[in-house]
């Protein structure tokens, strides 16, 4: 287990969810999304059957639960989904459940709760193919080759989709993390791979601001987890690295959606 994700195995969820409860990150992904998945909504809506998903690196659930409130609920038509969780810490398994059953307009019913890290899952604790592939800030330490996202596309039914998120190489999270020995994988990384390999893809580019609260540790905690930073370096990098605006203090973020077809 690499050193993020050890992090992240045993405390970093809460720190996690802290910090995006005050970011902006999400609200634009879903914008993106809303538009990138319409055409695919307005197919799968014509199918007579329940949809499958598989949310890799659920957290909380919380990204699910507004892919349904925000996303799944504009079909021609309501959509059920039996969704399969997977995480390294099963700690937001009872929140995402919850979260799931909560979602108005969508059907939403956790099937699997799957904890493990992603490449260390057997392929029989998965089904058989999916509708839906979501990877949402999920691949840092995960070797992005051809073998790796031919898994994913192999798990796809005719006509499915996957959504691969991940920061640039560009956003100053990546950087001052690569700056202290994290050695994470990056939304270039991955489209790298997917062109080497012809294999088909829409990218969507963002920016965000990482807004922050110097007062509280929880931000240099989750942005430096699993590196050996002494506080001394973590607090010279986030000052280098610190812009103000109306809001405070803030870090430059910049992340792609990478949204995979497969064809029928």
């Amino acid at each position: 287990m690499a050193p993020y994700e050890a992090y992240y195995a045993n405390h970093g969820l809460d720190e996690y969810v802290e910090v995006f409860r005050h970011n902006e990150e999400k609200s634009i992904e879903l914008q993106v999304l809303r538009n990138a998945l319409a055409g695919w909504l307005a197919m799968t809506s014509t199918l007579d059957r329940r949809l499958e998903l598989l949310d890799i690196g659920c957290g909380t659930g919380d990204f699910v639960h507004q892919l349904g409130e925000t996303v799944f609920s504009g079909a021609p038509s309501k959509l059920e989904f039996d969704c399969d969780i997977l995480d390294v810490n099963p700690a937001g398994f009872d929140q995402a459940t919850v979260g799931c059953d909560a979602v108005q307009g969508t059907g939403l019913h956790v099937r699997r709760r799957i904890s493990r890290l992603w490449q260390e899952t057997p392929r029989e604790e998965l089904a058989q193919s999916y509708d839906l592939l979501i990877s949402n800030h999920v691949f840092y330490s995960c070797p992005i080759n051809h073998e790796e996202t031919q898994r994913l596309l192999d798990l796809l039914k005719p006509g499915g989709v996957a959504i691969v998120a991940l920061a640039s190489e560009h956003s100053e999270v990546t950087q001052m993390r690569k700056s202290v020995g994290l050695q994470l994988q990056t939304a270039e990384d991955f489209e790298a791979t997917l062109l080497h390999h012809w294999i088909d893809f829409t990218r969507y580019s963002y920016k965000n601001r990482m807004d922050y609260d110097p007062e509280q540790e929880v931000f240099s905690r989750w942005l430096f987890g699993g590196s050996k930073a002494g506080k001394a370096e973590q607090q010279a990098l986030l000052a280098r690295h610190t812009r103000v605006g109306p809001r405070g203090p803030y870090i430059q973020n910049a992340a792609a959606i990478h949204v995979i077809r497969k064809s029928n």
